[in-house]
């Protein structure tokens, strides 16, 4: 497994979004999702190699992170349930999830009643969002072909991602599809709506990054000596597994674990081992079918999910873990779901 970094500049206006609420467009979430940089970049490889991309779209063999911005230097992720801001100063406070988990075993709620101004009672749950990011409006009016002039009582509004906006994601590449397309090379990509009309353009580099499995297997066997074998995941994208019900295939909130030394560590006030920040749905459409792809629903991004590790099994889960990270913890990763990172002890 080949791991790359794709570092990404908005050029112009941005905006990729999953509803319409009347003449309103507006960019949906905090992050360039999977599926989104998925079909641009493999969009722009088919012109050149149509059928090596069709073989990956029945075959996939790359994964796509969820991008996110990058704000001072660092990468913005989303908030988990236990970050809150104060409804009337925004003051942001954070609670380790670790220490909150602890006390969650111990029957208690983790929750700020006040801020440290004193604002009682004012908190709320940033769980899932991002702390510090701006958009910009975009008005523009429909043009009638034959008159070749504005039409009447057609005025669109685009809240967009601005100009100068940076991001950062992940590429795993599972069988070497990015030195076969040449996707390496790219240097641009349109994405998102509103393309034809100048939206959606994007500078892009890609790097591939040496040794970053090995630092991560280090990372997360530190993480289980300092927690003594517990390990939390947080969702950067929306987390499912399918399950067989009495009606069908269904899917459920949480995500594939194959692995049995990974225990749950269920919590009576979670009904389960997960803090989840809100149930998300997923559509796509099929280039290749026509058809529209499996409506799927499961956690949203920033949610928790909680395990425990058996001491002998520290040195194996350290590194397996460190490749479900950048190959996804399925089904669906190649859209970039099921998308998760061990959460930091620190």
């Amino acid at each position: 497994m080949k791991i790359y970094s794709i570092h990404m500049r908005v050029e112009s206006p941005l905006i990729c979004t999953e509803e319409q609420i009347g003449n309103v467009l507006k960019h949906s979430g905090i992050s360039l999702k999977g599926h989104a940089l998925r079909g641009s970049i493999l969009g722009l490889a088919y012109n050149d190699y149509p059928e090596q991309v069709i073989e990956e779209s029945r075959n996939p063999k790359l994964v796509f992170h969820p991008a996110y911005p990058v704000i001072g230097g660092s990468v913005l992720k989303p908030a988990h349930p236990f970050t809150y801001s104060c409804k009337i100063c925004k003051e942001i406070v954070e609670k380790n999830p670790y220490k909150a988990l602890n006390e969650l075993e111990k029957g208690k709620m983790p929750e700020f009643t006040a801020c440290e101004k004193g604002h009682i009672f004012s908190m709320k749950t940033l769980g899932g969002s991002s702390k510090n990011i701006d958009y910009t409006s975009v008005k523009s009016t429909g043009i009638n072909r034959v008159l070749k002039g504005s039409e009447y009582a057609m005025l669109y509004e685009y809240v967009t991602l601005p100009p100068g906006v940076e991001f950062r994601g992940v590429i795993s590449d599972l069988g070497d599809k990015m030195e076969k397309l040449k996707l390496t090379d790219i240097s641009e990509i349109r994405i998102g709506r509103g393309c034809t009309r100048g939206f959606g353009k994007v500078r892009v580099k890609v790097i591939e990054e040496e040794n970053i499995l090995e630092k991560e297997f280090e990372r997360i066997y530190n993480i289980l000596q300092k927690t003594n074998g517990t390990i939390i995941l947080k969702a950067l994208s929306l987390t499912c597994s399918l399950k067989k019900g009495s009606k069908g295939i269904l899917t459920q909130p949480t995500p594939n674990i194959p692995f049995e030394w990974m225990k749950p560590i269920e919590v009576s006030f979670l009904n389960g081992n997960a803090a989840i920040t809100s149930i998300e749905e997923f559509a796509g459409f099929s280039n290749i079918s026509k058809l529209p792809t499996p409506r799927l629903s499961g956690a949203g991004a920033g949610s928790l999910f909680f395990y425990r590790i058996g001491k002998d099994y520290w040195d194996k889960a350290s590194k397996m873990l460190a490749e479900k990270e950048f190959e996804g913890f399925n089904p669906f990763s190649c859209f970039g779901l099921n998308i998760l990172e061990v959460f930091d002890a620190d």
